[in-house]
């Protein structure tokens, strides 16, 4: 039972740490389930800047500013703050690291 307001569970999870700076971080993942009817199951998402990150129980919660996420899993990569723009469009970030030649 979870004993927090949940926005959203999100689904193949991966943490963008931009510029390799450790409080600049967002997720990146596939929607399960949000609060907003804006969102549907399958549909990618962004989150906004992450606060902080907690391992409960077999999930992880990221917790953003205005919002609280579930997570299966905490992968993080590093990105180049020139990939923001093409993940914040829907491209998966191992995509838009490709795109931009750097992997």
């Amino acid at each position: 039972m979870v004993g927090f307001y949940v926005t959203g569970e999100l689904r193949d999870t991966v943490i963008c740490r931009v510029d390799k700076d450790d409080s600049y971080l967002f997720c990146f993942g596939y929607v399960v389930h949000h609060t907003s009817n804006q969102y549907a199951a399958g549909d990618w998402f962004s989150t906004s800047l992450i606060e902080t990150i907690e391992k409960i129980d077999d999930k992880y919660k990221i917790t953003t500013l205005n919002s609280t996420y579930l997570v299966d899993g905490v992968d993080f990569i590093d990105i180049p703050s020139t990939a923001i723009t093409n993940i914040r469009m829907g491209t998966p970030p191992l995509k838009a690291l490709d795109l931009l030649g750097c992997r």
